[in-house]
């Protein structure tokens, strides 16, 4: 999942520092319209790019009842036409995506891509769950010709029949023409779904918010707000830096704002989540071999400089992978964290002593991205090469051979016609308790149901 990528061209623009308040105009490049930079497919249009799977699989743990896993689908990446930001011109080539996020509301699952690479561009995907048959239909994409996306959130709004979805990325500064001091690429948008006809809007129906630094990494939404992180890709102070922003639902302003050096992921607690507040946590990359995990932040808090006043730190990391991190609460006290080739974290943020500790997933790999399974008691890592581990969480039924961050077992990789040899696997998204999507970078996503034995 590539971030933000920091370019040469870029560095011929004026540098400024990070302008908080958003106070300059900011327009859109009128060579580069709406209807010619995004595009729509639906319906059988898309039929031959999700292919049907029946591929099944078992960890045992050393005691206790095993689990069962079911790949169900797999998608196959979009194609798009990105443009070279090196140049600012159109590249003219059609060019594969990777998957980035995984995203869902009521029976749709939104996927999140990009294009590796300097070249910029993306797309969002919609799949709808038949519950019945536990499969999918490949219902609609939008694909973005200078736009790369990094994460996503998606809320309905029934009074209009959409799901509105929030993207978050980076665009390309030669196709955009945005003015904005501290800009190098990074915005929030927002997509329509029509989830009755089960399509994309119009490309005109697009909002989009240009944000200070190169990328905005991580969103998530409170009581008609959204949170998103951005950051310069370097964990550098000597670029232009990124910083946590509060946008509205109309994305209009940034009304709220505190200093980042590089933003890397933002995490609402699930446990203790409301419909008017949540509890967060924001990971920074402060240098290029160090990580912060700032905690103890709600959004009832207004996000300024002093939020970061609880905060733990862990230094003397490997060069972090320009993949990005990942977080995930396990407990409201506990946050795995994935540190690219440092391997995977857990950062206790209750009692006393709060801390960072690393944790054991066997074999050499880089920890991309994580998810819990409450259902289930277990920690999936997207371990990139390494495919899936899954750990032993807190409360797992394993009696007493199984301690808490034990590895129990690893997914299986499906086999069979149509499907791509590499399993590197960049994303793991836990989803409707029994549900997980697998993002395994232009090798495309795969579905997948688990049983309880």
């Amino acid at each position: 999942m590539k971030r933000s990528l920091i370019l040469s061209a870029l560095l011929g623009l004026v540098l400024a520092s990070c302008n908080k308040e958003i106070s300059e105009p900011v327009q859109d490049d009128p060579t580069t319209p709406e209807d010619t930079r995004i595009g729509i497919r639906s319906g059988s249009e898309l039929d031959a790019e999700l292919l049907s799977l029946n591929s099944s699989f078992q960890i045992n743990p050393k005691a206790a009842a095993g689990l069962e896993y079911v790949y169900k689908n797999y998608a196959t990446p979009p194609n798009v036409i990105a443009y070279d930001d090196n140049v600012g011109s159109y590249s003219g080539t059609t060019v594969a995506t990777a998957a980035t996020s995984v995203s869902t509301v009521d029976d749709i699952v939104f996927v999140t891509w990009h294009v590796e690479g300097q070249q910029m561009g993306g797309a969002i995907s919609a799949y709808k769950l038949n519950p019945s048959t536990q499969t999918y239909e490949y219902t609609s994409v939008i694909t973005f010709d200078d736009t790369d996306f990094h994460e996503a959130t998606a809320v309905k709004d029934p009074l209009n029949g959409h799901h509105q979805v929030f993207v978050v990325g980076q665009r390309s500064p030669s196709t955009s023409g945005y003015l904005l001091a501290g800009h190098r690429g990074a915005i929030v948008g927002r997509v329509l779904y029509n989830y009755i006809t089960d399509q994309f809007e119009a490309p005109s129906t697009y909002k989009e918010l240009p944000l200070p630094s190169f990328g905005a990494n991580g969103i998530i939404t409170s009581a008609g707000k959204y949170y998103v992180v951005t950051g310069n890709g370097q964990g550098s102070t000597t670029i232009d830096q990124g910083g946590l922003y509060v946008v509205d639902y109309n994305l209009t302003n940034v009304s709220e704002a505190a200093d980042l050096v590089d933003g890397e992921m933002i995490a609402f607690d699930p446990f203790t989540a409301s419909p008017t507040d949540v509890d967060y946590v924001v990971l920074e990359r402060n240098t290029s071999s160090s990580l912060t995990l700032h905690y103890g932040m709600n959004t009832t808090s207004t996000v300024s400089n002093s939020i970061w006043a609880n905060s733990i730190s862990e230094s003397g990391l490997v060069s972090i992978d320009v993949e990005r991190q990942g977080l995930a609460f396990i407990t409201s006290d506990t946050v795995m964290v994935a540190a690219g080739r440092n391997g995977l974290y857990y950062a206790e943020i209750g009692g006393v002593s709060p801390s960072f500790a690393g944790t054991v997933p066997t074999g050499v790999y880089s920890a991309l991205g994580v998810a819990y399974d409450n259902s289930a008691k277990v920690i999936y890592c997207a371990a990139s090469d390494g495919g899936v581990p899954v750990l032993a969480s807190h409360g797992f039924p394993g009696g007493v051979l199984i301690n808490t961050f034990d590895v129990v077992g690893y997914f299986v990789p499906p086999t069979g016609g149509g499907l791509p040899a590499s399993f590197n696997v960049k994303d793991v998204s836990v989803y409707w308790s029994d549900y997980i999507a697998l993002a395994t970078g232009d090798a495309g996503v795969y579905f997948v149901k688990k049983n309880n034995l």
